[in-house]
């Protein structure tokens, strides 16, 4: 997984400072032949099932204590430098790596992750999506209070009213596009936008790889 050099590392840092949205959005992060290989390596691996949150989801992924699944090329290497690039504490490490996909959903509901920071990746090529301007992620400037539990930030409707209740709530959208990374607090609240992929093949469904990081 070869990271661009085009990044400009300096602005994502900044980004992710924001008080009100700590995120960046990455375009372009890997080289298109990484991407490539990243993507095939993927889609060729055992272990792809449907969660039970979702028919229309398939996901690989090993949960957030034993990273199993997926197995991805220099991941260590990858880990290190994203640690070192986005300037995280020293004591961060990769609790988890999920890929998931779809062709067509109504989107996630709003939930948090189980995480300090996360990476998100979308993977699939960009003429595969019918809706061009969303298949992406929304994100709220309202993030998971310290004292919930995972159990009632992943749980939609204990997060809807955790949102209405919070006030002055913005959100911002964020299109899906091949190759773009959002790297964010993850106690922002977000969700998948409603998504529409051509359903070819498994090539062609809207694929993302996320990171999961925690602050020891």
């Amino acid at each position: 997984m070869k990271i661009s050099t085009h990044v400009d590392w300096d602005q994502v840092r900044t980004n992710l400072a924001d008080q009100e949205f700590p995120l960046a959005v990455i375009d372009g992060i890997f080289l298109a032949d990484s991407l490539i290989s990243l993507a095939s390596e993927l889609h060729t691996q055992a272990g792809w099932r449907q969660p039970d949150w979702g028919a229309d989801w398939f996901d690989l992924s090993s949960g957030y204590e034993n990273i199993i699944n997926p197995s991805l090329p220099d991941l260590t290497e990858f880990c290190t430098n994203i640690i070192e690039f986005v300037g995280l504490p020293a004591s961060s490490r990769l609790k988890g790596v999920f890929a998931v996909r779809c062709n067509g959903n109504a989107g996630l509901l709003p939930h948090a992750d189980n995480a300090d920071f996360v990476l998100n990746i979308w993977t699939t090529p960009d003429r595969f999506n019918q809706n061009i301007g969303s298949g992406g992620m929304t994100v709220w400037n309202v993030k998971s209070p310290p004292e919930a539990s995972p159990e009632q930030f992943t749980n939609a409707d204990w997060v809807q009213k955790y949102i209405k209740d919070s006030g002055d709530v913005r959100k911002l959208h964020i299109p899906y596009r091949c190759n773009r990374a959002i790297f964010f607090d993850a106690r922002l609240f977000h969700e998948s936008q409603p998504i529409s992929f051509i359903g070819n093949d498994k090539l062609s469904m809207r694929t993302n790889l996320s990171f999961a990081f925690k602050h020891d």
